[in-house]
């Protein structure tokens, strides 16, 4: 597991990336990033995002208090959780965006 930075367009959050292994859960997966990133950063996890959600499974489904979300940008295989609120904004965007 791996809590990382992850940049968007103007910003970045810190994510715990957790890559799912043969035959492993998604739920569990999601439960444990939940569990990594908030020993990492001290906040509870709040989303977690996968490149396609599974079948039998709807997105914004909630496993222990983690809402599951599909982004394009999580490579297929992937888990990335974070907690909202938690945005860095870039800032040399900052400074562009004011003049």
């Amino acid at each position: 597991m791996t809590i990382k930075q992850m940049r968007f367009e103007i910003s970045s959050l810190p994510m715990a990336l957790r890559t799912l292994g043969a035959g492993e859960k998604l739920g569990r997966v999601i439960v444990e990033a939940g569990q990594e990133f908030t020993q990492a950063t001290g906040r509870e996890a709040q989303m977690a995002f996968v490149k396609e959600i599974p079948a039998g499974v709807e997105e914004g489904q909630e496993v222990k208090g983690i809402m599951l979300i599909r982004a394009d940008w999580v490579e297929p295989g992937q888990v990335a959780v974070g907690a909202g609120g938690t945005e860095v904004i870039d800032e040399e965007m900052r400074v562009w965006r004011k003049k």
